[in-house]
């Protein structure tokens, strides 16, 4: 982060395309910056990134994994990760300052302008969207 503040301070950085999700470090690089960086993300509103946890079928520690996923969804946790990490939190039990709140997905500004997915029509192309990345991006 730091790292990218002083680019952005030196002057080679002027603007740069990413995926929605990061626009949340944003109170960081305005910290940084002075308040010179600003997300620009488009009228129509924008999808939501979904991180997950997962336990692997058949894992060796399965009963470690299980605990840590519980830690981790926890209230307690979810609400460290998100005022640290800018993320909305996935337990409803979290109760989030409106200055946190308002720095994520689950602001009211941004629940607004949130596009749903079809997940149905998705999922019928995703394998050729890969395919496609495959042979005209990886293999160039």
């Amino acid at each position: 982060m730091a790292a990218l503040a002083g680019r952005v301070h030196r002057g080679p950085v002027r603007r740069g395309a990413g995926r929605r999700g990061l626009e949340r470090p944003r109170p960081v690089l305005q910290g940084l910056l002075g308040g010179v960086v600003q997300p620009v993300l488009p009228k129509e509103g924008t999808v939501t990134q979904i991180n997950t946890i997962n336990l692997a079928a058949n894992s060796p520690h399965t009963a470690a994994a299980q605990k840590f996923i519980d830690y981790a969804i926890g209230a307690k946790a979810q609400k460290a990760f998100d005022e640290a990490a800018f993320y909305a939190p996935v337990n409803r039990d979290v109760r989030l300052s409106p200055a946190v709140k308002n720095r994520t997905a689950a602001s009211d500004v941004q629940r607004k302008n949130q596009i749903p997915i079809d997940w149905d029509w998705l999922t019928t192309r995703y394998t050729a969207w890969v395919d496609r990345i495959k042979q005209e991006v990886i293999s160039g």
